[in-house]
């Protein structure tokens, strides 16, 4: 990644691996249920302001606070999660094995002990004397 590069990998737009039967329907099909129940106005103004959300490798290595990615091994996220690992080295990753990303599936992290038990540990690794 270059400085001034978006790490574009962790967008959700992006992050369409997953199968059709996991999530209902093909992306074409969840795409228009979702935008059946999305206010164009606040869509349009979200859309306006991505540029202004894109942080620098630079910024990104600045990051001094730890911080904490938990996610499955399947999860298509998993790439950029590593993508930020190398740009941020206060970054912690928890991979779950065999996890996926959603929580709606029955294999997404969220569901799994491993995935709070990940939280636990990271929030008692750095508790404030």
């Amino acid at each position: 990644m270059g400085a001034g590069t978006a790490l574009s990998s962790l967008h959700p737009e992006k992050c369409t691996a997953r199968s059709a039967a996991a999530d209902g329907g093909t992306d074409g099909e969840r795409s228009q249920r979702m935008l059946q129940t999305i206010d164009p106005l606040a869509m349009a103004a979200f859309a306006r302001s991505r540029q202004r959300q894109v942080v620098t490798n630079s910024e990104i290595a600045a990051v001094r606070v730890p911080v904490l990615a938990v996610v499955g091994s399947l999860d298509p996220a998993l790439a950029g999660v590593n993508e930020l690992k190398a740009a941020m080295s206060s970054l912690k990753v928890v991979v779950i094995e065999g996890a996926s990303h959603s929580s709606a599936d029955e294999r997404g992290a969220p569901r799994r002990p491993e995935f709070v038990n990940a939280i636990r540990e990271f929030v008692a690794a750095h508790k404030s004397p």
